[in-house]
This record gives C-alpha cells, sequence and structure tokens, in this order.
C-alpha cells in the first residue's frame, strides 16, 4: 500500500462532462490510473498530478486534491478482508 494524492473534480452533471475532460487528459498523454465517479464528479489518480491540476486550472475546471491510499488487488473475493488485516 502507498499513499498517493487523489483529484477530486467537479463536473457538470450533464451527458459529456466526463468525456471531456478525459479527452483533455488523453491530448495532453495524462493516464488516468484509477477513478471513482460521484454524483458530482470523479475521484481519480493520475499518473502526473502537477499535469492534470495545470490543464484542469487553465480550462477553468474546479478541484481539490486529497490523500488516499492506493494498493492492487486480486479479483476473487475476501481480498479487501484479506488486505485490511494487516
Amino acid at each position: 500500500m502507498q499513499k498517493v494524492v487523489q483529484l477530486y473534480v467537479t463536473l457538470r452533471n450533464r451527458p459529456g462532462s466526463l468525456a471531456h475532460m478525459s479527452g483533455l487528459f488523453h491530448k495532453a498523454g495524462i493516464n488516468i490510473q484509477a477513478i471513482m465517479a460521484t454524483g458530482s464528479g470523479p475521484k481519480m489518480i493520475v499518473d502526473n498530478l502537477e499535469k492534470a491540476k495545470s490543464l484542469l486550472e487553465q480550462n477553468k475546471i474546479p478541484y481539490t486534491t486529497d490523500e488516499a491510499i492506493a494498493f492492487e488487488l486480486t479479483n476473487k473475493p475476501g481480498e479487501i478482508a484479506r488486505i485490511s488485516k494487516k
């Protein structure tokens, strides 16, 4: 497990908002490594945080950051229970 900084992006709840933002990331060569969609926008971990923040600011897309713990799991029942015991 490692501590990472995630972006919490505030998007308008309308068709195409996520596609627009992810398209900007694609054009800039920023890889979204993990994402969780919420009603007000995605929380995500990217491979170049500073570049992503700059891109969001240039496009007037609001965001905040916070710490998260990242880890990879095998896709099978019980993995979250197993890793959370450590």
